[in-house]
């Protein structure tokens, strides 16, 4: 199994490189999915203590602009809506998640207006943009933990990116971070 994680690193980040990354990548991904991967250690699979998700941190490129995530979601989790500033191709390893797309005006002065969503089944993969104006938010929608694996073309957990805070109707910077830590597992 960890050889056809090798393989999709290898080629993942070859079709980083592409006029269309997030494509190429998730082409990738979903070759990845069909074969049945899963993290080595059940730790990945987990949710953060305390939290009703985990991000896990499995890989980082030496440059930073390609790393891979699993993140686990608790039933009926959703994220906050945000935009992620980077390529990005996700795809679904067990129960289902909602992606919910959003437009959001270019002086962000407005709340975000929804667009669509589809549901993503395990082995389906989507893909997010670079654009800053790309906002969107990722729900549980099954009855057990889904956990779904993202490939970016930066340093995820790390990047400084933008979210719609409802409370304060108005949006705010947050940076992700990584769960590693929080259950025991070293940052690649």
């Amino acid at each position: 199994m960890q050889d056809a994680f090798a393989r999709f690193l290898e080629r993942g980040q070859a079709a980083a490189r592409s006029a269309t990354p997030a494509e190429a990548v998730a082409a990738e991904l979903s070759k990845l999915i069909t074969t049945g991967w899963q993290a080595p250690d059940p730790r990945y699979r987990t949710l953060q203590p305390g939290l009703p998700y985990g991000s896990y941190l499995l890989h980082l490129s030496p440059k930073g602009d390609f790393c891979v995530v699993q993140d686990v979601f608790a039933p009926g989790q959703v994220t906050g809506i945000h935009h992620h500033r980077t390529w990005g191709a996700v795809g679904t390893l067990e129960g289902r998640e909602r992606n919910s797309r959003y437009a959001v005006d270019p002086d962000m002065k407005e709340a975000p207006h929804f667009l669509d969503s589809h549901l993503l089944s395990a082995g389906e993969v989507t893909t997010v943009g670079p654009d800053e104006l790309d906002f969107h938010e990722v729900e549980c929608a099954s009855e057990v933990p889904s956990i779904s694996l993202h490939v970016y073309g930066a340093d995820i957990g790390r990047l400084e990116r933008i979210m719609w805070d409802p409370d304060q109707r108005s949006y705010r910077s947050f940076t992700s971070d990584y769960s590693n830590q929080a259950v025991g597992l070293p940052l690649p």
